[in-house]
């Protein structure tokens, strides 16, 4: 999604946008692949009582 407002901000010339939406993808993008990745899994939720919920990378 982000990268489709980094489309539309280039359309604009709005250099602003672009360097913040691109910030905002870069860190979401290795904190997923950090955190999020457990080596073999993706975390995809965290249940009430601790339990952490996986989707197998395909």
């Amino acid at each position: 999604m982000l990268s489709k407002f980094i489309k539309i901000a280039e359309y604009r010339k709005d250099t602003e946008s672009i360097r913040k939406y691109e910030e905002v993808k870069e860190n979401l993008k290795r904190n997923l692949n950090t955190i999020g990745w457990d080596g073999r899994w993706y975390k995809r939720a965290i249940t009430d009582d601790g339990d952490i919920l996986r989707k197998h990378r395909k």
